[in-house]
């Protein structure tokens, strides 16, 4: 998985991009890796200056370490 996607209500704030780093009051629990925000949609019926309901695309940030298992092959068990 490259790119996520997550609802920001009222009152929530972003996670913090840089990972699992401790966050502010207020703030949304981190995430378990590090990514960045790509965009953020509108999802309220009617447009308004602040809307209510949106959605916050983001794409996983890959250091060489994870690139490294996200292409190995899956384990297979041992033929009988």
């Amino acid at each position: 998985v490259e790119y996520f996607c997550y609802d920001l209500r009222p009152g929530y704030l972003d996670p913090p991009a840089g990972g699992s780093e401790a966050s502010s009051p207020g703030t949304t629990a981190p995430l378990p890796f590090a990514w960045e925000k790509l965009g953020e949609f509108s999802c309220d019926p009617v447009r308004r200056a602040a809307p209510h309901n949106r959605v916050v695309v983001g794409r996983i940030r890959r250091t060489a370490n994870s690139s490294v298992q996200a292409n190995a092959q899956p384990s297979r068990p041992a033929p009988r």
